[in-house]
């Protein structure tokens, strides 16, 4: 019968034999944790042997999966000096060369490498995954000091995930039509909620149908500090967000732009398009372990901005009907109803007109009218 080491964290693993995973068979270290929940599943090396080489399979049932490793001692140094009781404390780092762990965005060890870690104190932040699974591997050298401890977290799974009617291309390009979302019905896009690498850049194409604008809003939004960067990063706006009022980035038709270090959250403000196209892009010069510094929960929806008429520029619903454009047609009330969602009344006016040598006459018939009853007698 196999017997495990313990270093320091040992003792502790014995009060959940229940919780530390099943060994792979004809492994010394090697173990598969399923349907992890918080406090269910505690991860830790098995005490500090030398040349040793242990595997970790990790899945929980739901995403993101989490490593709950944020102020958990981490002692996996790796140094290698003459004298194991003299060697000076190497800082925490991911400049590892002797003793580390990697940790993995999926089932092996051929998915994205998220980070590698090694060093002496407290972890400073937690890990989340992209999906289900991750697969944390441990080695340590043939030669390394006998004081260190290794490691201990837990895993479980960190809320942030949202099924939506859009289509992805790639890891966060998003298209989302109104051919998928029925029309005065809102959808949904969240941040990054879960690890992204240095560079990464997202976007949301959010396209109406032709005679269709889009309103955006964020019924949730939140700015903090990068907490967990993966590259440091010392000037302005290490992560931004950028809204546009067009179908793809164009510096002259910016709505608003979000920045890490200077920006205010911004909620429950309607963006609303001038045609039937807007365009939001997000991305990040440090990337981040554990989501992103800009935290946003965007609703959007698609309004029929149907005219009757050319509108007049510079106002909310003017309108103009020219003889030679059209000899006869129809006109009503505006159809986009995000005009009405004011406290200010709404004045439309319509003109109609024909060249005077034609002498033309314009008549107009009333088909129906249905006005709401104001029960405000001063009004």
């Amino acid at each position: 019968m196999q017997k495990e080491v313990y270093g320091r964290f040992g003792p502790n693993s014995m009060l959940y034999p229940y919780r530390r995973g099943e060994v792979v068979p004809n492994t010394y270290c090697e173990r598969v944790f399923t349907d992890c929940k918080l406090q269910s599943c505690f991860v830790q090396s098995p005490g500090y042997p030398r040349n040793l080489h242990c595997k970790y399979y990790l899945n929980t049932r739901m995403p993101f999966i989490k490593l709950y490793i944020e102020n958990e001692e981490f002692n996996v140094d790796g140094q290698r000096c003459e004298n194991p009781m003299m060697c000076p404390m190497k800082p925490l780092s991911t400049n590892c060369d002797c003793d580390y762990i990697r940790v993995y965005d999926g089932k092996n060890e051929d998915a994205p490498l998220i980070g590698t870690f090694c060093g002496m104190g407290r972890f400073p932040h937690s890990i989340i995954g992209s999906g289900q699974d991750v697969m944390v591997e441990f080695i340590s050298s043939p030669a390394g000091p006998f004081l260190n401890t290794g490691f201990h977290f837990n895993v479980g799974n960190w809320p942030g995930h949202v099924e939506t009617s859009g289509s992805r291309n790639g890891t966060c390009d998003w298209v989302f039509s109104s051919d998928t979302v029925d029309r005065g019905q809102e959808s949904t896009f969240l941040s990054l909620a879960h690890w992204y690498p240095p560079g990464t850049s997202c976007s949301y194409l959010i396209r109406g149908r032709p005679d269709e604008v889009v309103r955006m809003y964020f019924p949730s939004f939140r700015v903090r500090p990068i907490e967990a960067p993966i590259r440091p990063y010392d000037g302005d706006c290490g992560e931004t967000l950028i809204i546009y009022d067009a179908d793809r980035e164009d510096d002259a038709r910016i709505m608003k732009m979000f920045c890490d270090t200077f920006s205010r959250p911004l909620e429950k403000h309607d963006f609303i398009s001038t045609g039937s196209a807007m365009f939001v892009k997000f991305e990040s010069r440090t990337g981040s372990y554990d989501g992103s510094s800009l935290y946003y929960w965007a609703q959007y929806d698609f309004f029929n901005n149907t005219h009757y008429g050319k509108p007049v520029e510079d106002t909310v619903c003017d309108e103009v009907f020219e003889s030679f454009v059209r000899p006869e047609g129809k006109f009503g009330s505006p159809l986009n109803t995000l005009l009405y969602k004011t406290e200010e009344n709404v004045v439309c006016r319509y003109h109609f007109k024909a060249p005077r040598y034609q002498y033309r006459r314009i008549l107009l018939t009333i088909n129906s009218t249905n006005f709401k009853e104001n029960e405000d007698p001063l009004q």
